[in-house]
């Protein structure tokens, strides 16, 4: 068994979608790997997508989540490699 994974996933006008995602991925993933870690770039969202994320880091979870908030969109590759 794998100790840790990060999955990093670039954000752009997913509120719909975001929270959702990433409780599937934990939920699925955390059977495989002791240690899940969420890295979510938001890439200058014009809907609820930063809203949503700060709710995100809100709930308690069995995995880590760190947020980036970028100040315009720059991109999915820039967000990624951010």
């Amino acid at each position: 068994m794998i100790n840790q994974l990060s999955v990093i996933i670039p954000v752009y006008n997913s509120e719909p979608t975001i929270v959702k995602l990433v409780q599937e991925c934990a939920a699925e993933l955390g059977t495989d790997y002791s240690s899940v870690e969420f890295v979510l770039v938001n890439d200058g969202s014009s809907d609820g997508s930063h809203e949503s994320l700060l709710n995100l880091l809100s709930i308690r979870a069995d995995y880590d989540i760190k947020y980036l908030n970028l100040t315009r969109n720059f991109g999915e590759h820039n967000a990624v490699m951010c």
